[in-house]
């Protein structure tokens, strides 16, 4: 069973770093994707064990698990990345 975690997905942009000209300093190209682990409505509690067990270095204290993409100079694809690797 495959479950739609989407409503309880956050998106963050920033600025990029590295190289990229004037379009890195005014654009916020990158991504991240914030999800509460421990707060989430949609898991169960052997999931959410599970999760901060084997991704606790993605993991902030308060239990939100971060996935970043800076890959593209796209927000757009950027957000794409975010979602298929988390």
């Amino acid at each position: 069973m495959i479950l739609d975690l989407k409503p309880e997905i956050i998106f963050e942009t920033s600025r990029s770093s590295g190289p990229g000209g004037q379009h890195v300093n005014k654009t916020e190209t990158r991504v991240t994707l914030r999800f509460n682990v421990p707060q989430s409505n949609l898991l169960n509690d052997e999931q959410k064990a599970l999760i901060a067990e084997k991704l606790s270095s993605h993991m902030t204290s308060d239990g939100d698990l971060l996935v970043s993409s800076q890959e593209t100079r796209s927000q757009l694809r950027n957000k794409e990345i975010c979602l298929e690797r988390f």
